[in-house]
């Protein structure tokens, strides 16, 4: 008693039987549109007897599960575009545990989307306090609902938001509620009424999908009985018996009451039967499959699935399944076109009633729609794995997906692909990642140079081993931040030339002439793979080494082709090592040291480059360094220390002359020697 006193309080409306909506409304309706109630195929229809077709029930409970499943949210809008769970708004424990006491937020959402699916509306009475706040949401039977508009020269009296009685202005629109078949209607103000629309061309009020479907309904209910009655019949066809002349009307009567008593139903099938003497029996004969009516069925089903806008194999028909695209996307398909919608339409319905024009510059609803689609574990791992790969999700966000607790506050570290950070930060230095990059560290500054410690009388200082330059500790900081994602992309190349070779050399090794066609010819094919490979890698390698010269000359590179060279050097030396036999994949596991090697040859070669081109520009000197004393090449000691105007050709310097002319290193593969600028620093 307390409990009724105290919804009764705060709302207008009592509360109604616990009964699906009656049929007075809807038969009324039907009587006015046809007065017989039948449809074309001759079947009386009601609201009553739309829930007895399967493909409807089915498919109004499965759309009103998946929108019902999301928890719908309460956001609070925050600055630079963020926003947060408004957990302390009395609205969000709304629909977070419980719209009115004998409601939970699913059976709400569930109920007041089967009345907007079958009715085309739902009709919810908002309870509210004295302070205006939102306390409870009391769903309404549909067809006991009429919005309408005040006429003029109308004087009645409606409920407003506080349950007190208002006198609304002329086209003000306004509810007519009836509690039971005979009492006055009651009259709610659209601040007291939250009314969720489908389909509609009015604007205010949704088309009823029971009417508008009235024929697909007749049909489908017209198709089941002829089924069931056919069956009735244990599958025989009707017949005739034919009875000798002058046999009385009573007789024949008798005679067909007894032979239906008999056979007619299905558990008495099978049974001998005795005809009177001179009694014949006529069957007719109809094929089962027509009789059965199987394609109209399952036309029936399709229709069904058109109306309510639902894949068909929601509805259990899996006919044609073998065609259709695969689970997953169907699925996706539902999420997005069948469910969002009737979300987005009820989103901005709350936003429109439950909350004030001040509160909605702050504050919005949002369905968690994501929790609709579900994908296999697999490909569910794999988009959480690429997630934190691109930086834009934590191991701890990503564990939270999966209701995990966080690992602590490494989890809420964000990685940063290599390949995608900005040049100016490459250039200064100060991203230097993990990995493998970072453990070539200090071999890569030995490379560069070190500065070693001498004791003089004064005290220890520091002298350089090396002349120092700008392309030793930007050089670094460029090795250490590109040098691995590089080598794990020629790794992958590699790892698919070694497979491709070996077929080639089960099939064709046994002719070494043919082999070695084969394989130039994978080669000329390859060629474009491993451009489209080593694309995004080179791009930011070069992009990289440019920012780091910090040149302020309007310069025409990298060259756009110069992805292109560097598959083809990449491929005529493959060629060229498995002519000479100086690489057998096909004998070998793995070859890690060539793609490590492949990778160390094109940065350095990239950087050296870039070095000659921004020197050439702003007409500066240019030095060989041999930053090793075991090159393998003697023409790399030969050049060590020479000196040119940026733009010559080194290999000119030297008395016998060299092939080919050399503007920068590397010599070949192998070469590790730099550059440096003899006029000091940029």
């Amino acid at each position: 008693m307390i409990l009724e006193a105290l919804v009764s309080a705060r709302t207008a409306v009592p509360r109604q039987r616990l009964s699906p909506p009656g049929n007075r409304f809807f038969n009324q309706l039907l009587e006015f549109i046809d007065p017989t109630r039948r449809t074309t195929s001759g079947v009386k229809v009601s609201d009553d007897l739309a829930w007895n077709v399967s493909c409807f029930y089915c498919g109004v409970n499965i759309i009103a599960n998946g929108f019902a499943s999301p928890p719908m949210i309460l956001y609070r809008r925050k600055g630079n575009d963020e926003r947060e769970r408004a957990t302390d708004h009395p609205l969000f424990d709304l629909f977070h545990s419980a719209p009115n006491p004998e409601q939970t937020p699913f059976t709400f959402f569930h109920t007041a989307l089967a009345h907007t699916l079958s009715w085309g509306n739902h009709y919810s009475e908002i309870a509210r306090d004295r302070r205006k706040r939102v306390e409870e949401l009391w769903p309404l039977m549909p067809d006991r609902v009429r919005p309408r508009r005040v006429e003029p020269g109308e004087r009645i009296r409606v409920v407003g938001w506080d349950n007190r009685r208002m006198t609304p202005p002329t086209g003000r629109l306004i509810y007519e509620v009836r509690t039971d078949d005979s009492s006055k209607p009651l009259l709610l103000d659209r601040d007291k009424v939250l009314h969720p629309q489908g389909l509609g061309f009015n604007g205010i009020q949704g088309f009823s999908v029971l009417r508008m479907a009235r024929e697909s309904l007749g049909l489908s209910v017209a198709s089941e009985q002829f089924a069931a009655g056919f069956y009735g019949n244990h599958a025989v066809p009707a017949g005739f018996l034919n009875v000798p002349e002058g046999t009385d009307p009573d007789q024949e009567t008798a005679l067909l009451k007894s032979m239906e008593d008999r056979h007619a139903a299905a558990e008495q099938a099978h049974r001998l039967g005795v005809l009177p003497a001179g009694v014949t029996f006529q069957k007719l004969t109809t094929d089962p499959v027509d009789a059965l009516m199987l394609e109209v069925r399952r036309f029936s089903t399709e229709e069904w699935a058109r109306w309510l806008d639902i894949p068909i194999h929601f509805l259990k028909d899996l006919t044609n399944a073998g065609v259709r695209a695969n689970v997953a996307q169907e699925t996706l398909n539902f999420a997005t076109h069948t469910v969002r919608p009737w979300h987005v339409r009820y989103e901005q319905e709350l936003n429109r009633k439950l909350l004030s024009e001040s509160e909605r510059r702050e504050y919005y609803f949002e369905a968690l729609t994501e929790s609709i689609v579900r994908f296999d574990l697999l490909t569910k791992y794999k988009a959480l794995w690429q997630a934190i790969q691109g930086g834009w999700m934590s191991v701890n966000d990503a564990r939270r997906k999966e209701n995990m607790n966080g690992i602590g506050e490494q989890g809420d570290l964000y990685r940063w692909p290599v390949n995608a950070v900005p040049a100016s930060v490459v250039a200064s230095g100060e991203y230097l990642p993990g990995g493998r990059a970072q453990q070539r560290q200090g071999k890569s500054e030995a490379a560069g140079g070190q500065r070693k410690a001498e004791t003089t009388p004064e005290g220890p200082i520091e002298t350089p081993t090396k002349p120092s330059s700008f392309t030793t500790e930007k050089r670094t900081a460029l090795v250490n931040t590109h040098l691995g994602p590089l080598e794990d992309a020629f790794s992958r190349l590699v790892g698919k030339e070694v497979k491709s070779l070996k077929r080639l050399h089960d099939r064709y090794g046994a002719e070494e002439g043919v082999f070695l066609q084969k394989v130039t010819e994978f080669y000329g094919d390859h060629s474009g793979f491993v451009a489209r490979t080593l694309a995004p890698h080179v791009d930011a390698v070069a992009a990289a080494v440019k920012a780091s010269l910090a040149c302020d000359r309007d310069l025409d590179w990298p060259d756009p082709t110069i992805t292109e060279h560097v598959a083809l050097r990449h491929c005529e030396r493959a060629v060229t090592d498995i002519k000479k036999g100086s690489w057998k994949p096909w004998s070998e596991k793995t070859s890690p040291g060539r793609a490590a090697g492949s990778a160390r040859y094109e940065l350095n070669r990239l950087h050296n480059a870039a070095v000659v081109e921004v020197c050439a520009a702003m007409g500066r000197t240019i030095r060989w360094r041999c930053v090793r004393n075991d090159e393998p090449f003697a023409v790399c000691h030969d050049l060590d220390g020479k000196e040119v105007l940026a733009g010559g050709r080194f290999t000119d310097l030297l008395e016998a002359g060299y092939r080919p002319r050399l503007r920068h290193p590397p010599v070949d593969f192998g070469c590790e020697c730099q550059l440096e600028i003899v006029e000091g620093d940029l």
